[in-house]
């Protein structure tokens, strides 16, 4: 922690540690960045050099904001982009100093996964129950199991438990150590595993050899982290067999989950490297009228069929020709969100509709103003937006579209640039994503295509940075699987 930084601050901290040959883990409790592009530079010196930084940042509430700006002067930046910039440049950010303690320890043994999928082997029905329970809350990456690996844990556990993941052992963990370290080997030759947590907690009094962890640790380079389901006092004898068996040994199920994340996201991270972003390349006459369409068609960004025009005449004949029901919206530079500004009518289902709700529209404003008709698209309002952050560059957000984002702030945010890979994670970590996979009798939606637009955007965005501080589309409709995407309301703010 580096205090009021009266004369050293953050980054002279962290750019000592990362060059100091003694240190291999960083850990960081953070109030604020003064100077933003330096720490990422040297976030990415420390990943490279496999020196891991965790870090306990405040400014996640609002007033959790105003305590770091008052104690130190410096801005907290925008909370959710200083996740995207932990997770480009594999920083591990914990909610609390307790996860921290934790974390440290699953990180000190130096083993880093090659991914995110982990096995859970445990004693007690109740406990795989919780850790079931905690899974499903944390979204946390389980391992599919081979059916090699079924085959031979089903021998060694009783036959009325099921052999999956989290895999629960009853009476064979229990009253066998041996018997429960061979399972877990199992679980560590799986080529679907990438890394293990298994019961096991600290003697506190007890006589225990640590040899057979010692024996699991060494039988394998993935890493294994031993847990309990709470916490617990520890006494020398404690830590003193935590360093004989030579694996770390976590309390409390939740922040054992967190560190197998953490050490997902970081092995991953270090295994794919930090994408570097490309050069503003970009034509700012592409941002105009039937060039800017080109350009987001051919980025994989479908638009409605739709005309426009400067009258309401010229509207209504537009609407017979692309088919009623259709949408009316009113387009002028002052016009920004066109439904809070009453600028948007829906349904409109004959040319006299249209006619007469365009003059309307057109009395709205006073300047240059044309009217865009479109037609109605079915499907699932999403929002895809970029923009460039003052702090730490630009980036993408998806998120539940329509006037529901703001409400729900159900969002996923990365920097620039983002791949189809980054994309469907971002995806999957929105609380509505089963809505596009499909519920309540409704189907699947067109999730790939979905990912090309929002690759689409990041590259559009990337490239013309220099044009463009802001970039939306609010809402980008998503049919059903098969049907491509429209981007329905598309939103330019120009530097």
């Amino acid at each position: 922690s580096s205090g009021n930084e009266v004369s050293l601050d953050l980054v002279d901290y962290l750019s000592f540690l990362v060059d100091d040959p003694d240190t291999r883990l960083i850990t960081l409790m953070v109030e604020g960045v003064r100077r933003p592009s330096e720490f990422m530079t040297i976030a990415e010196q420390a990943l490279n050099k496999t020196k891991p930084i965790l870090i306990v940042k405040l400014g996640r509430s609002e007033m959790g904001k105003r305590q770091a700006t008052s104690h130190t002067g410096a801005l907290a930046g925008a909370d959710e982009v200083f996740d995207a910039v932990c997770k480009r440049l594999g920083l591990i950010r914990v909610p609390t100093l307790e996860d921290l303690t934790e974390t440290t320890l699953a990180f000190m043994p130096g083993r880093f996964p090659r991914g995110s999928r982990a096995a859970i082997v445990v004693n007690s029905g109740g406990m795989k129950g919780l850790i079931c329970d905690h899974c499903d809350e944390l979204n946390t990456n389980l391992a599919q199991l081979s059916d090699k690996t079924k085959e031979a844990v089903r021998p060694l556990i009783p036959p009325e438990l099921v052999v999956e993941n989290p895999l629960e052992c009853g009476v064979a963990g229990f009253g066998d150590e041996q018997n429960f370290i061979n399972i877990v080997k199992f679980h560590a030759e799986d080529d679907g595993v990438d890394l293990r947590a298994i019961h096991g907690e600290l003697p506190r009094g007890e006589k225990r050899d640590p040899q057979l962890f010692r024996n699991l640790a060494a039988a394998t380079n993935k890493p294994v982290l031993a847990f309990a389901r709470s916490t617990y006092s520890c006494t020398e004898e404690s830590r003193a067999f935590q360093e004989e068996a030579g694996l770390p040994f976590l309390q409390a199920i939740k922040p054992t989950l967190r560190a197998l994340a953490a050490l997902g996201l970081y092995g991953e991270r270090k295994r794919f490297g930090v994408p570097k972003l490309p050069e503003m390349t970009g034509n700012e006459a592409d941002l105009e009228g039937e060039r800017l369409n080109s350009l987001l068609q051919n980025q994989g960004i479908g638009l409605p069929k739709q005309a426009l025009v400067g009258t309401a005449a010229d509207a209504a004949a537009k609407g017979k020709e692309i088919g009623f029901p259709v949408a009316l919206k009113l387009v002028a530079p002052e016009v920004v969100h066109k439904t809070e500004s009453g600028a948007v009518v829906l349904g409109l289902k004959s040319a006299e509709e249209v006619e007469t709700h365009g003059k309307q529209l057109l009395t709205k404003t006073s300047g240059k103003a044309q009217l865009l008709i479109q037609e109605m698209v079915q499907g699932t309002e999403v929002l895809i937006g970029a923009r460039t952050d003052p702090q730490y560059g630009p980036f993408l957000m998806v998120g539940l579209g329509g006037i529901f984002v703001e409400v729900l702030k159900d969002v996923a945010i990365r920097l620039l640039p983002v791949d189809e890979k980054e994309a469907r994670t971002m995806l999957r970590e929105l609380r509505g994503y089963k809505v596009l996979e499909g519920v309540r009798g409704q189907g699947p939606r067109d999730i790939d295509a979905l990912v090309r637009a929002m690759v689409g955007l990041s590259d559009i965005f990337a490239a013309h940075r220099n044009h463009l501080s802001d970039f939306e589309i609010n809402p980008i409709m998503v049919r059903a699987q098969g049907g491509g995407v429209a981007a329905v309301d598309v939103r330019l703010v120009r530097k």
